[in-house]
Order: structure tokens, then C-alpha cells, then sequence
């Protein structure tokens, strides 16, 4: 695998799974901020809905976080050479960053149906978490164990 496989194409993928929520965001905002969505008498479901969006975003976190160091920790044990590893890396990464996107996707849809903006704050809070999982060679050197010669040897 080179670089141009490996850590560059799942830069790509973080990239693309980043600006789709951020057109969904926007358009949400656009729409709702535009008042081109008729908003009708949501309280119930506005409860329940912020209830379930806080519930799936801290679990989705939480499991995503999870899932991730136990795929690192059996990268970090096999010996059968880096790029397996690498393998095993982006995997992780994309199950995390799926645990993440869900309930950011979830809570701009609850704010497109509900108009209540605390909605796109959670989202918000959710895609800069997102954000700032953007692999790197550093990142995932350390996250492997490896140096970052190995690094660029992917």
C-alpha cells in the first residue's frame, strides 16, 4: 500500500462524510431559518426527540470510542506487519466516525422538523468532534505504535 492508498483516501473519506453533514446542516438551517418548512404544534415530539438525541449522541460517542481502541489494541497486537495494522486503523476510524455522523444526521433532523435550535447546537457540537478526528501520519502512528518513517513507508 502507498501513501497515496493508505492515509490520503482515508483523509478523503473523513472529508466527504464531513461536508455531506455540513450541506445537510446548511440546508437544514437554510430551510428552517427561511420558514419554507411549515412548522406545526411539535412540543411532544420536541421533548421526546431531545431526549433521544442526547441519549444516541453521548451513547454513539461513547460506543464509537469503544470500538475504536478495542480495533487498536488487536492492530497493536498483530504481527504481521503494518499495513495489516493500517487495515485494521482505517476500519476503526470509519466505524468511529459512523457512531458520530448517525447522531449528528439524527439531531439535524430533529431540527428540520422541530425548529428548535438546540437541535443544530447539538449537531454543531457533534461535527466539531467530527472535526477534529481528521486522520493524520502523526495520529495514526501513534494510535498504531509505530514511527512515522513506517508511516510513510504505507
Amino acid at each position: 500500500m502507498n501513501k497515496t492508498n493508505g492515509l490520503r483516501g482515508l483523509i478523503i473519506i473523513h472529508k466527504a462524510m464531513l461536508v455531506g453533514q455540513l450541506i445537510f446542516a446548511a440546508v437544514s438551517f437554510y430551510l428552517v431559518y427561511t420558514h419554507s418548512v411549515p412548522s406545526g404544534d411539535m412540543d411532544e415530539l420536541d421533548k421526546i426527540l431531545q431526549v433521544i438525541a442526547i441519549v444516541f449522541s453521548i451513547s454513539g460517542f461513547m460506543i464509537g470510542t469503544s470500538l475504536f481502541k478495542k480495533k487498536l489494541l488487536q492492530a497493536k497486537t498483530l504481527e504481521t506487519g503494518n499495513v495489516a495494522k493500517f487495515e485494521i486503523y482505517r476500519t476503526a476510524s470509519i466505524i468511529q466516525w459512523a457512531f458520530i455522523e448517525g447522531p449528528a444526521i439524527f439531531c439535524l433532523i430533529g431540527f428540520f422538523l422541530t425548529s428548535n435550535y438546540a437541535f443544530m447546537a447539538l449537531a454543531a457540537t457533534l461535527l466539531l468532534l467530527f472535526t477534529m478526528m481528521v486522520p493524520s501520519k502523526t495520529k495514526a502512528a501513534f494510535h498504531l505504535g509505530i514511527s512515522e518513517a513506517d508511516m510513510e513507508a504505507l
